[in-house]
């Protein structure tokens, strides 16, 4: 097994290689966000919302279920499903709520120094306490948690072919089964890094 990973290591950097694109098998982006690979055929990615099926009730799970089921069902092209764990996000929660802290801890000094009220200086110290545990706890989840994610290829042979496919699948989008069409090349691109990392998971 080992040897075998070797040597398709090894075969990734022999001498015939007269081309990146040959490993790699993009070409480009276009400005409407469909990548081109080396055969100059067109795809596109869609980047499917995630919901907790878990905390769903049984008849929104099965709507959900029944939407992807009918995507499938429908969209009769080529597609590919791919999943990948990101860290998780946490930092606009977390600057909400240390900005909440130090608002707390301002109004604590006021009513415990300048105009004393014990009430009220209790009020807010409960409040602060509920603030620093949530800041805790997003923090805590941006270091220990992974997101998992999920994401949708279609292709065409051309690009008017994938632009009529691209409408199919948009067609096909809705409030409960979200999909939404990557077309900032930044993303894409880091798309595309992750995929051909094999020290990320896919």
């Amino acid at each position: 097994m080992a040897n075998r990973a070797v040597e398709r290591l090894k075969s990734l950097f022999d001498k015939d290689s007269l081309s990146i694109i040959d490993k790699i098998w993009y070409k480009r982006i276009t400005p409407e966000g469909y990548i081109v690979d080396k055969n100059d055929r067109y795809q596109a990615y869609f980047k499917v919302r995630t919901a907790d099926l878990y905390s769903m009730d049984d008849n929104d799970l099965e709507r959900y279920i029944l939407q992807f089921t009918n995507l499938l069902r429908i969209y009769t092209e080529p597609l590919k499903i791919y999943s990948m764990t990101y860290p998780t996000e946490t930092k606009k929660q977390q600057n909400y709520y240390a900005k909440l802290i130090k608002r707390y801890t301002r109004e604590m000094e006021y009513y415990k120094e300048t105009k004393p009220n014990q009430r009220r200086y209790e009020e807010i110290a409960n409040k602060r306490d509920r603030a620093l545990e949530q800041f805790r706890t997003q923090s805590w989840v941006e270091d220990n948690l992974k997101d998992l994610i999920f994401f949708i290829a279609i292709y065409g042979e051309s690009k008017e072919a994938l632009e009529e496919n691209l409408r199919s699948m948009k067609r096909l989008n809705s409030t409960t089964f979200n999909i939404e069409h990557i077309s900032d090349q930044t993303t894409l691109i880091n798309l595309m890094k992750k995929m051909h990392n094999m020290t990320n998971e896919l």
